[in-house]
């Protein structure tokens, strides 16, 4: 029984929070395929990641210890749905 609730609250899960990841350079690296995205959170309707991702760039741009790398980072995440191919297969991972 534990293991049907577990593949239930699974399918549930159709949203993630991508972050890009880093270049050798340093820089941000939005052209990265999705399957290297980081996944920050994730979430059961569209709505919800976006509202998340807009909070967490206000949050982050009121807060004054808070570096300009560091807000770019957070203004190119993206939500994602789960089921989306250019995800490779990565959506079987958990997200953190």
């Amino acid at each position: 029984m534990r293991t049907r609730h577990l593949a239930v609250v699974l399918l549930e899960v159709l949203w993630f929070l991508l972050t890009p990841p880093l270049g050798k350079d340093g820089r941000i690296n939005t052209a990265a395929p999705l399957a290297h995205w980081h996944r920050s959170l994730a979430f059961s309707v569209e709505g919800s990641c976006a509202d998340e991702l807009q909070s967490e760039i206000g949050r982050a741009a009121r807060n004054p210890a808070t570096t300009p790398s560091s807000l770019a980072l957070l203004k190119a995440s993206i939500c994602i749905a789960g089921d989306d191919p250019r995800l490779g297969g990565a959506a079987s991972k958990p997200p953190y």
